[in-house]
């Protein structure tokens, strides 16, 4: 019985010891555990979200850069441009053909073609610019998004789609070391448990 009870004393004095190593080292990196799962839980990083961004904000950005061009054009065709200078042109052939003998209705019949496929095209570049027109603020608030998950990622030198499993990791070690206070307890109660019967064991032999 002594002899056992030696045994089962060492074995649990040697696994509280071990368990009390391992609790202090990982205590080390508790602070920066922390901060770190609060920082990623801040920002709440999803996987694939970095391509995403990216994909708006360079459409945001072609956008901007070729809706001025679209706006010029759209302003040469109407007001004083094209469509009006087709209009007053028709309007002088008309009353010209009547005297031309059929000598302008072909021109005349071309033209009217023409002022109704520039109605199509003007309405065409109407919607174009209406789909290139976004909030700028929305491009800000994408680029914003965007730099603080890349800025994250590059900080933990991983991929910004490796954001959100790599804050599931860092949950996971704080759990173990809240698990360690638990296990801690135990062990001790169990080397007390162990202390206590060896001494009754050696009690038994004198």
């Amino acid at each position: 019985p002594v002899r056992a009870a030696w045994t089962a004393r060492r074995e649990t004095a040697r696994a509280l010891a071990e368990a009390e190593a391992a609790l202090a080292a990982a205590r080390q990196e508790e602070e920066y555990l922390r901060h770190a799962v609060a920082e990623l839980d801040k920002l709440s990083p999803e996987p694939g979200e970095e391509q995403r961004l990216d994909i708006a904000r360079r459409a945001m950005q072609g956008a901007e850069r070729i809706r001025d061009d679209v706006a010029r054009a759209l302003q040469m065709l109407g007001g004083n441009g094209a469509e009006t200078a087709m209009v007053d042109a028709a309007r002088w052939l008309e009353g010209a053909a009547a005297r031309a003998e059929g000598r302008l209705d072909a021109p005349l019949a071309a033209l009217s073609r023409a002022l109704i496929e520039l109605g199509e095209a003007t309405q065409g570049i109407e919607d174009a610019l209406s789909a290139l027109d976004f909030d700028p603020s929305a491009l800000e608030s994408t680029e914003e998004r965007l730099f603080a998950l890349r800025a994250l990622a590059r900080k933990h030198d991983i991929l910004p789609d490796d954001l959100a499993g790599l804050a599931g990791q860092l949950r996971d070690r704080l759990e173990r070391i809240d698990a360690g206070e638990a296990q801690m307890a135990a062990l001790r109660s169990a080397a007390r448990e162990a202390e206590a019967a060896y001494d009754a064991a050696a009690a038994a032999l004198t």
